[in-house]
């Protein structure tokens, strides 16, 4: 009974998640190269195709293998942009200083700032960092996407400050979209209906002869 119960959970996780789509982006080139200290960054995604009913549920933004070149005070500054330059835009920050501020402060909107707790060792302590959106900061997400878009900008973007160097093995950014409505019901139902009736014959009282 225990394993009817858990294939019947499983199903209905299924059922659930069934029409949830994904969709990853990747800056061309196919990274941000190393977020130096020497350069601020915006990367610019021209994208506003939220499939018809759906709703945009989760959005991450993935940096594999960042590391800081040595150990010290170090800060990298994320936000997100509306209509910002298409594609990579490299400008150049903090090149004579150790301030840490960020270069887009007062644009968009700051998701998160970032700070190696381990730098240096040649890249032995790397870290894949990963960052989840918020609920607020989704429901911004799509106000830049579905409010129009100024002529020749992209219809959202991302700005890196690095106050240090961080080397790295590369950045995406990935949206995830799921129905605004229920789906139909039925298979969900059909799967209680299932599950109901194997309790039921499992706590029947059972005739001795």
């Amino acid at each position: 009974m225990k394993t009817f119960l858990r294939l019947a959970a499983l199903s209905l996780g299924l059922a659930a998640s069934a029409h949830a789509l994904v969709f990853t982006f990747t800056p061309n080139p196919s990274d941000l190269g190393d977020l130096d200290h020497t350069n601020a960054t915006t990367w610019g995604i021209n994208w506003n195709a939220i499939p018809p009913g759906h709703v945009i549920t989760g959005a991450k933004i993935k940096i594999d293998n960042i590391w800081d070149w040595k150990r010290e005070d170090d800060a990298l500054f994320i936000r997100l942009l509306d209509d910002p330059k298409k594609g990579v835009t490299h400008y150049s920050d903090n090149t004579n200083d150790n301030l840490l501020s960020d270069y887009f402060a007062g644009q968009g909107i700051a998701l998160t700032t970032w700070s190696d707790p381990n730098g240096g060792n040649n890249g032995a302590n790397s870290t894949d960092f990963v960052y989840t959106f918020t609920a607020t900061q989704l429901s911004l997400l799509t106000s830049y996407i579905t409010d129009p878009t100024a002529a020749n900008r992209a219809v959202f973007g991302l700005s890196f400050d690095p106050d240090c160097h961080y080397y790295n093995s590369g950045v995406c950014f990935e949206i995830t979209t799921a129905p605004a409505s229920v789906p139909d019901a039925s298979p969900t139902a059909l799967l209680l209906g299932v599950a109901a009736a194997g309790l039921m014959l499992v706590s029947r009282p059972r005739r001795t002869v």
